[in-house]
């Protein structure tokens, strides 16, 4: 074997790297969040610098290896040192058999650790897992009286619930009266942000008007006439907002569990879900599950580093000049039967509304927030099977309007602020931050513009008797 021809080779591919990286140092670029200020060469990129330093030292140690040592030497140095790499590695696999919560709660998910497992416990505990009670209409519901610092990857806030586990702790009064109730999943609770910079909330600060916000994450089309029928016709609303998130809004997650109540008897949802997930094997004796584990860390660290290069799964969007980072993932599509299926789903959901809506006097909107992906589409060349959320979006919104529902499409409305560079997401998470709770109140606000003031639509008019709308 030709050990100087090894190190040769290894010679130039290490500096094609060093070049590469002098230049993308030397023509910046980078992405600009990672930077240093530095004496000596001024604004710097610390990834592209560490990579420059990296190559640089194996480029001295090439050298020395082709002028002063056997070559092979060295050669067989580099193989001591693999196999030292494969060591650790197999020392880190025990540590991780023995101290299992070292790994992180996705990893042990895929493990088959629930939350009932007490390393899951232990890992989530400032996240209060179990925040959720029973309930065998709506299948589960926050609990009344939570207050606590919810921490994730990227964002920690504050989660208050009122006496029924909504965010209305700081005036419980609306359900009593409110000119809007505000139904919805996450993005009408407000995940992401302290409950006073919700859309409700910051709508009603804009408006004037009394908004009950009766938003719960994880809630879809069955649950919402649900909630609006037991906590918000109360308070006697002149308008109904609902808004639609397609990702998981129009699912057949819910229907299921109800038609196996009505056939089998009661049986609670986390249960339910359970028995269709089936029991997962503890993997303590099994080391290539173990290993799995490690592989799925080492693809997310992988991603991550990637995303310092604009590769891989997580991807960046320069809008005139600021950076937008996000991970491209499959839109979650429906075609053919399924979309039809989910549209049928949408439209028992809406008529459900409008027959409250007809019977109580009140003015329903559909809220329709669309996905970062969906959004983000404009600025990125995906592949067919990743645009085919935009499909399922016109489907939608054209069978709202053909159903006689009134839709406010805020797509436009976010295309526009990204396209002005206004980072109106998290990052990786799929929620808005705090600026795009805002744009979302602001264009409810603009939409009901003639009602700002409550005297036009007679917000403080007298309606009488609730219906359920079924007479």
């Amino acid at each position: 074997m030709n050990y100087r021809m090894v190190l040769k080779v290894q010679l130039w591919l290490f500096s094609a790297a060093y070049l590469f990286t002098a230049y993308k140092l030397w023509t910046k670029e980078y992405d600009p969040r990672f930077c240093c200020d530095s004496m000596l060469f001024g604004r710097i990129s610390v990834f592209w610098f560490v990579h420059l330093l990296v190559a640089g030292v194996c480029l001295g140690l090439l050298w020395l290896a082709l002028l002063r040592i056997n070559a092979k030497t060295a050669v067989q140095w580099e193989v001591f040192i693999i196999c030292g790499c494969i060591l650790f590695l197999g020392a880190g696999e025990v540590y991780l058999r023995l101290n299992p919560s070292s790994l992180s709660l996705q990893a042990l998910a895929s493990l088959g650790y629930g939350e009932e497992d007490a390393v899951v416990k232990g890992k989530a505990r400032n996240t209060v897992v179990d925040k959720y009670n029973k309930d065998r209409e709506l299948g589960f519901i926050h609990k009344p009286g939570l207050s606590f610092e919810l921490r994730a990857a990227e964002f920690s806030y504050p989660v208050r619930t009122d006496e029924r586990g909504f965010a209305n702790y700081a005036d419980q009064t609306l359900y009593e009266r409110a000119d809007i109730v505000a139904i919805g999943d996450s993005f009408t609770e407000g995940v992401g942000v302290a409950q006073e910079y919700s859309y409700p909330s910051e709508l009603s600060r804009i408006t004037g008007l009394r908004v009950l916000n009766l938003g719960h994450g994880a809630y879809d089309c069955y649950q919402f006439p649900l909630v609006l029928k037991r906590f918000g016709l109360q308070s006697r609303p002149k308008i109904v907002l609902m808004t639609l998130w397609d990702w998981n809004d129009i699912q057949l997650r819910y229907p299921a569990w109800r038609e196996y109540c009505r056939i089998n008897g009661y049986i609670p949802l986390k249960d339910y879900s359970r028995m269709l997930l089936g029991e997962k094997k503890k993997p303590a004796l099994y080391i290539g599950v173990y290993l799995k584990a490690l592989k799925d860390e080492a693809r997310i660290l992988f991603a991550r580093y990637m995303a310092l290069w604009n590769y891989g799964d997580y991807r960046g969007i320069y809008v005139r000049g600021k950076w937008f980072r996000f991970p491209v993932s499959d839109a979650i599509a429906y075609r053919g039967e399924a979309l039809e299926k989910s549209l049928a789903y949408l439209k028992e959901c809406v008529d459900e509304i409008k027959g409250l809506s007809g019977s109580n006097g009140f003015r329903f909107i559909v809220i329709y927030i669309p996905s970062k992906q969906l959004v983000y589409n404009n600025f990125l060349k995906l592949p067919p099977a990743q645009q085919v959320k935009t499909q399922m979006h016109d489907a939608v919104i054209r069978s709202l309007k053909g159903w006689g529902v009134e839709v406010l499409d805020a797509t436009p409305i976010f295309n526009a602020a990204v396209g002005e560079g206004r980072m109106v997401y998290y990052p990786v998470d799929d929620h808005l931050n705090r600026d795009g709770y805002r744009l979302l109140a602001e264009s409810v606000a603009a939409y009901l513009k003639p009602l700002s003031g409550g005297r036009e639509a007679g917000i403080t008019g007298d309606k009488g008797d609730l219906k359920d709308g079924k007479s």
